[in-house]
């Protein structure tokens, strides 16, 4: 099942209408962190969507063991996702992504910024793509 987020990025992101700018908010504590960090491990290899989906579908598992084990499902190079993930070598920005949002108001996700203006929570997919068509229209 596709996620409002997935719909939005087909209907407006790939067909040039809009810019999506992804930004962690990892608040639901160290498994969140480490998280955040693997999908940015894995974009490093061209696979950051494919392993947030990972992510999406499995939020009750994600220990460091699991993290590699989407490495693995991805066929990625295991070895420097390790070494990228076990060595923290995103955690800064995961933590610069996180004071960002904090700075601008967000308590949690997911928070979209649509024109500077802020819509938080999940929101069915019709209800939102109105809210993106009256950003494009200028009206926000």
């Amino acid at each position: 099942h596709k996620t409002t987020a997935q719909d939005i990025i087909t209907q407006y992101v790939k067909t040039g209408k809009a810019k999506l700018v992804y930004r962690d908010f990892a608040f639901l504590g160290e498994e969140s962190n480490w998280a955040s960090q693997a999908a940015r491990c894995a974009g490093d290899q061209g696979k950051f969507w494919q392993y947030y989906d990972l992510l999406f579908l499995n939020q009750e598992n994600l220990l460091q063991s699991d993290l590699l084990r989407y490495a693995e499902q991805l066929r990625m190079d295991t070895a420097t996702f390790q070494q990228c993930l076990l060595t923290e070598q995103r955690k800064q920005e995961v933590d610069d992504d996180f004071q960002a949002g904090t700075n601008l108001g967000v308590s949690g996700t997911p928070t979209w910024f649509i024109n500077g203006h802020r819509v938080e929570g999940a929101i069915p997919y019709k209800t939102f793509e109105k809210i993106v068509k009256y950003g494009l229209k200028g009206k926000l």
